[in-house]
């Protein structure tokens, strides 16, 4: 037996770490920082582009709300008779409905899946009950009906956009 060596004869001692065994716990430190810093980079990544995601949805719905003021406003003031000014003001409220199509159109791309911000169908409607609205108008008749159902289908949609946040 040989008195300078580490190793004892029974197997039961103390044995030196083998030249495969530090290389081994050496490369498995060098994977587990690698995997440490990649995961900080991917963090440091990752949250900024999670609050812009809110943010622009924030946007959406901001610029929703404003427009559904803007159209509820003007219908507060249209005629139940025709006239010129009432020719303006559902134009306004159109245009206003048309821009939160608009973005509701382009969240939903953003988004995919379907994801609107307002129904669809309620838009629709609101659609429908200006073009009526305007038929009525333009013919001279009585608008108190396209005005009323009108002026509810705004209010339903302000009530909507007031809930996204």
């Amino acid at each position: 037996m040989n008195r300078g060596s580490y190793k004892n004869t029974s197997g039961r001692g103390w044995h030196p770490v083998s030249e495969n065994s530090r290389n081994s716990n050496l490369v498995r430190t060098i994977i587990s920082l690698v995997l440490a810093v990649a995961l900080a980079i991917t963090l440091v990544i990752a949250v900024p582009a999670i609050n812009y995601r809110n943010d622009v949805k924030d946007l959406y719905i901001e610029r929703i709300q404003k427009e559904c003021d803007t159209a509820v406003t003007y219908s507060r003031y249209l005629s139940r008779t025709a006239s010129s000014n009432s020719n303006a003001q559902l134009a306004t409220i159109r245009s206003s409905i048309y821009s939160i199509d608009v973005l509701n159109q382009t969240y939903a791309s953003l988004e995919g899946n379907g994801t609107t911000l307002v129904s669809d169908s309620l838009l629709s409607s609101i659609y429908t009950t200006i073009e009526n609205y305007y038929n009525k108008l333009t013919t001279g008749t009585n608008t108190s009906d396209q005005q009323t159902e009108l002026s509810n289908e705004l209010e339903a949609l302000q009530t909507a956009a007031a809930a996204l946040h």
